[in-house]
């Protein structure tokens, strides 16, 4: 979910962006100020070095088939002033669990314009991560279903040109990416595909062309672009070829029916399966994984639990499933829903009705892991003691 508003601290620390707005987009019928940016760094791709060996994407670690789902925790809507520090401190907590952690950043946030790479800005988000022992999966977002879209720089979408310049930008942030350890590199998340935003052939020439010139520059980089729920199972050859490209199967998935209900337990291993079986032979990430506990979604804090503890259990027996992120860690204030929100209800309201808008809201309110107010909710202490284990 791209907002500059909650940039306030720095463009970086987006460790869990992007909702999944995709239900939301689907029942409408279709599917502050950024600190400064520090100086850009200029990358010569010509003569970028590998000094150290590394796995191919087959065999890297968090990717090769294991008993252990590898769990992280996302973080995007900020902690209320009163609730600072115990906020802080339970987000202390979830890292020194996790094994895993997530960037998200937006393709134009790293070259705003052509050739223009800032390398520095991605360093310092990873430097988050690894400083705290996660092993990073890094989304650089050329389209992002929250509303970013390709940059402008590129004078519209063209599979061929847009591939060209992102492979460039990938071997500017090469070095980067394997200083810390990056071991997925997703390159959208959740990508128009299902309301005509974006044509899904030319999307999928797109990560075919990346794919291939990622191979190209760097063998052992696992590539993937993260898809919408429903998206996998869309009537398009294109959805194939995409899956039969990249390097492991990346997804959103909630616990949550298309109208925001959240829908019965026993669906919860079938959801799961049906998902994994798409992917073929690729490990499986679940990039956001989540379940709120509000009430006008049909759920409470022990329905959220009783959700997860299914969830985590049946991940786990999986040896394909790699990692999943839990979106989300905090509850959103109602605050930072109507920086994000307000401007576009009224329409939202009209087109879908006002009950479908508070499910909506009360997803995003009750999303986390721990209440707004610094509280731990029970599903809390099961995301410690899974990721920990």
């Amino acid at each position: 979910m791209s907002s500059a508003a909650h940039r306030s601290s720095t463009i970086l620390w987006r460790l869990a962006a992007a909702t999944s707005l995709a239900l939301l987009v689907a029942a409408c019928s279709s599917s502050g100020t950024a600190d400064p940016a520090p100086s850009s760094t200029t990358v010569d791709t010509s003569t970028t070095v590998v000094e150290t060996p590394a796995p191919s994407p087959s065999t890297h670690p968090l990717l090769a088939p294991s008993p252990t789902t590898h769990l992280g925790l996302s973080w995007f809507s900020p902690a209320e002033p009163a609730a600072a520090r115990s906020v802080d401190e339970r987000w202390a907590e979830a890292q020194a669990a996790s094994t895993v952690g997530r960037v998200l950043v937006d393709w134009v946030e790293l070259e705003p314009q052509r050739g223009d790479h800032r390398a520095d800005l991605l360093d310092e988000a990873l430097g988050e991560l690894t400083d705290a022992g996660l092993a990073p999966m890094v989304t650089i977002a050329a389209v992002d279903v929250s509303g970013t879209p390709f940059p402008e720089w590129l004078g519209g979408f063209d599979p061929r040109d847009a591939a060209e310049a992102y492979v460039e930008m990938i071997a500017a942030m090469l070095p980067t990416l394997r200083a810390h350890g990056v071991w997925l590199l997703a390159i959208a998340n959740e990508p128009p595909l299902a309301d005509g935003e974006l044509d899904v052939d030319d999307f999928a020439s797109f990560v075919e062309r990346v794919e291939a010139g990622a191979q190209r520059l760097a063998p052992d980089l696992a590539v993937t672009f993260t898809f919408a729920g429903g998206d996998p199972f869309l009537p398009e050859p294109a959805i194939d070829r995409m899956i039969e490209t990249v390097d492991a199967f990346s997804v959103n998935h909630y616990c949550l029916g298309g109208d925001l209900r959240r829908l019965p337990l026993e669906e919860a291993t079938a959801q799961i399966d049906r998902l994994v079986e798409r992917a073929g032979d690729l490990p499986v990430v679940f990039q956001e994984l989540g379940c709120p506990a509000g009430e006008a979604n049909g759920s409470s804090d022990a329905d959220q639990l009783a959700w997860f503890e299914v969830a985590f259990e049946h991940l786990d027996s999986i040896e394909r499933v790699r990692a999943a992120f839990v979106f989300e860690f905090l509850d959103w204030s109602p605050a930072v829903f109507e920086l994000d929100y307000g401007s576009t209800l009224e329409g939202l309201t009209e087109e879908v009705g006002p009950d479908f808008v508070e499910r909506f809201e009360t997803w995003l309110l009750t999303a986390g892991l721990v209440r707004s107010d610094g509280s731990a909710r029970p599903a809390f202490e099961l995301f410690l003691e899974q990721a920990g284990a």
